[in-house]
């Protein structure tokens, strides 16, 4: 069965996919007349009861980051690729919430590499619960601190 990861971004709308980002282009005309921005939709897939949560990645880390390609590795480990356009968030750390929307666990700080600008590199969510959805949102204006 295959389940929706979504990343709420304030960019333009792409389908990440383990291949990379495909441009929606009507996204940003649809967004540009609403006054709203769309949310980056990714699809993602899963085997049997090994479905992924819903990812919404907030704030400055949602200018910076964009994640893809997850796997049920060690957690929840997902490729993130760092765009350079502002400086790394001190921290990242990310919740978990259950299908009510109530808060299940976290925040937990992500471990994640220090990226050099358009770099790719692991994340890993240390999830505590099975959630349904993961936030996940930057602390501090740098400089990148290890998640460890």
């Amino acid at each position: 069965m295959t389940r929706l990861l979504r990343l709420t971004v304030t960019a333009s709308l792409c389908v990440v996919t383990n291949w990379g980002c495909t441009p929606d282009p009507g996204t940003e005309s649809r967004a540009a007349a609403r006054g709203t921005q769309e949310p980056t939709v990714a699809q993602q897939g899963g085997t049997g009861n090994w479905e992924y949560p819903k990812i919404e990645i907030m704030g400055v880390a949602a200018e910076i980051f964009a994640v893809s390609d997850c796997r049920w590795i060690s957690g929840l480990s997902c490729s993130i690729r760092y765009n350079g356009k502002k400086p790394l968030p001190s921290r990242v750390v990310f919740s978990e919430y259950s299908e009510g929307g109530e808060i299940i666990a976290g925040p937990t700080v992500l471990i994640y590499p220090r990226l050099e600008e358009g770099e790719l590199g692991q994340a890993t969510f240390r999830l505590h619960a099975s959630p349904a959805k993961i936030v996940v949102e930057g602390q501090g204006s740098g400089p990148w601190e290890s998640p460890f």
